[in-house]
């Protein structure tokens, strides 16, 4: 249990700035929406006139804009995006850091095995993205709120933020695993990445490309559309299982190479 506290002191300055960011992206965003509510109408024609391919690199779905939740689903590319980064560089770093920071042989000489150890590292990572995730979706209400109070929104920011948590945790363990594997402790943060880089690139070309759609599953960012959370009700059952599968099997990876892993002291 000393590792947990250790860990959530750890990353107590980094939570609060990623959280400090969520609040202000979510912010300045719908300060956006205030500005721009009285000339909608313009801003539909703007965004209808727009190329395709921005359209998919902005976020922008069959959103209604007149109204702040189907604005609040625009900005929900860059949400996740954001908890995406947050996530696996966490991930990542509360591996790597021990070989980093050079404190490997303060950790391991302790009684306590290391399946306990990365037990607890993940532990104290979850906490941290669930605040994470909870921050983002108390700002995000009440923002929307301002603009829609006797409208009924609680239900689509709920299913938003569910699969906010669900792309948190896909890449908080891809980040474990890939620090587990990786010998060099620098590279892991990089590998996390990359990763995300790829994922958002293959969400742009299957968006832009409709007979590409098949391999919607290789990116998490299909995996829970606003436009499809705002504007039908519903989350897929199907990529949220496949969530639970990458998110148990990473962890695993993680879990069992750690627990082998040469540890540079």
């Amino acid at each position: 249990m000393n590792i947990f506290k250790r860990e959530m002191r750890a990353n107590l300055k980094s939570l609060i700035i990623w959280s400090i960011a969520m609040a202000v992206l979510i912010g300045a965003g719908m300060g956006k929406f205030a500005s721009t509510e009285s000339a909608s109408a313009d801003m539909v024609a703007l965004l209808n006139a727009m190329p395709e391919s921005l359209k998919v690199i902005f976020g922008i779905g069959n959103f209604d804009i007149s109204k702040a939740i189907g604005f609040y689903g625009i900005m929900y590319l860059y949400i996740i995006i954001m908890g995406a980064v947050h996530a696996a560089m966490l991930g990542a770093g509360i591996i790597s850091k021990e070989e980093r920071d050079k404190t490997t042989e303060f950790l391991i000489v302790k009684p306590i095995k290391r399946s306990k150890i990365i037990v607890y590292k993940f532990l104290a990572a979850f906490v941290n993205v669930v605040i994470v995730n909870i921050v983002t979706f108390a700002v995000s209400y009440y923002m929307v709120s301002i603009f829609m109070q006797d409208q009924d929104f609680l239900g689509q920011i709920s299913m938003m933020m569910f699969g906010l948590l669900m792309v948190q945790l896909i890449f908080l363990s891809i980040g474990m695993a890939f620090a587990a594997i990786n010998k060099n402790s620098k590279k892991a943060p990089v590998y996390a990445t990359y990763i995300i880089l790829v994922a958002f690139l293959v969400d742009v070309i299957v968006q832009m490309n409709n007979w590409l759609s098949f391999l919607a599953f290789l990116t998490p960012f299909q995996y829970f559309s606003a436009e499809s959370i705002i504007n039908e009700g519903t989350l897929s059952v199907g990529y949220t299982i496949l969530s639970v599968i990458i998110i148990a099997v990473m962890l695993i990876i993680a879990y069992r190479r750690y627990e082998k892993r040469d540890l540079m002291v």
